[in-house]
């Protein structure tokens, strides 16, 4: 079967999935300009030999107002996947590449469209709650995109609500698959740690990336506020210091540098130490505005240490044991919660959130069901 992706080879979330899905199929991708240009010729070239994935377009984004523009790609897009023989076009991350599914007629291709979360919870629908035309335009073609998508996959009960809605389609084809874990692969490596600074050390781990929407100041707000002997006895791990985020990261740097705790910030971490670096922390925390079911959470459940998620509304059957919430988007609330963990008078059940990725979030037993609906979707297009 030969499957057409529409994603962002940057994506650590993107090549996880495409990872899984390309063995046994023959897989093309077409990345956006945007992120093209983001990452570069070499890393594009490294990204086709790592995955076996040949790269056949780089396009601008689906525009309004460059309609010409936009028209002029799509029938490139539908030469492309007649010359390459596309059963499936499987797109990742709604907003903005969902609109494409605009010209579903035109593409005459089985469209599969994947979200994440933030694209379907926050981004397209402010598209509709605007009073521009512009946006209002915006909103009418996510509309019709969304109803000629012939299937959707969603990795929260949240996101395949707000599809429906988006949609105005209450009977649309959405299947729940989670990104998940690679349970074995984390339970069994035994990687040596490659990090000397955490040696011996007991420290705090914030593990998601350099971005906006993951609110680190929140993190820096409240481990200021901390007590002096946690202060003491911990270290307060960031990552992806190297992020393309540049004015964030200056913005963060600033506040590390007036920072009460001891703090270590890390550029690129590869999965293997990551996951050693979850297996030996005290805690995990995180602080992003807007989240699905967040895949960093699922690992840091997975080897049993405490986690901290926000007052967020995450899908009970994950998240509904084992992990603690701060009540209120403050630094004392984060901060208060921080500390009873870390003191032990709040104990989460590390066990029940172990079971529960190993039940619900196996990313392998999750990626059979995009295999079982590209058969489907391949068959009903045949028939």
């Amino acid at each position: 079967m030969n499957i057409l992706f529409l994603a962002d080879p940057g994506s650590v979330h993107d090549v996880k999935w495409m990872s899984y899905l390309s063995v046994g199929h023959t897989c093309h991708l077409i990345v956006r300009k945007h992120h093209a240009a983001q990452m570069g010729v070499e890393k594009l070239r490294a990204f086709e030999r790592t995955n076996g994935i040949r790269i056949i377009a780089q396009v601008e984004d689906f525009s309004i107002r460059r309609f010409g523009q936009t028209w002029s790609t799509a029938k490139e897009l539908a030469r492309l996947i007649r010359a390459n023989g596309i059963d499936v076009f499987h797109m990742m991350y709604a907003e903005p590449n969902a609109l494409w599914a605009f010209f579903r007629r035109t593409l005459a291709v089985p469209i599969l469209l994947t979200t994440r979360g933030t694209d379907v919870l926050k981004t397209i629908p402010a598209f509709y709650q605007r009073k521009s035309l512009l946006d209002r335009s915006v909103a009418w073609c996510y509309w019709k995109a969304l109803r000629q998508v012939d299937q959707v996959t969603c990795t929260s009960t949240r996101q395949s609500t707000a599809v429906k809605e988006l949609s105005g389609d209450p009977q649309k084809a959405i299947e729940l698959v989670r990104t998940g874990v690679p349970v074995q692969r984390i339970l069994e490596d035994t990687t040596a740690h490659q990090l000397q600074d955490l040696n011996g050390q007991r420290y705090v781990l914030f593990p998601r990336s350099m971005r906006p929407i993951y609110q680190h100041e929140l993190a820096l707000a409240a481990i200021d506020l901390l007590p002096e002997n946690i202060l003491r006895d911990h270290l307060f791990v960031f990552v992806d210091r190297s992020s393309s985020y540049r004015d964030y990261v200056q913005d963060v740097q600033r506040l590390i540098d007036r920072s009460k705790g001891r703090t270590l910030w890390l550029d690129h971490v590869d999965q293997p130490t990551m996951f050693q670096m979850y297996k030996r922390a005290a805690l995990v925390a995180m602080t992003p505005i807007s989240d699905g079911s967040p895949v960093s959470a699922l690992e840091a459940m997975l080897c049993k240490v405490p986690v901290i998620l926000p007052p967020l509304r995450y899908d009970e059957d994950l998240f509904g044991a084992g992990i603690v919430q701060f009540k209120e988007w403050t630094a004392a609330s984060l901060a208060g919660t921080m500390e009873a963990v870390l003191h032990g008078t709040l104990r989460p059940d590390v066990e029940s959130a172990y079971r529960t990725v190993l039940d619900r979030a196996d990313s392998q037993k999750e990626m059979e069901k995009v295999r079982s609906l590209y058969e489907e979707m391949s068959r009903k297009n045949r028939s």
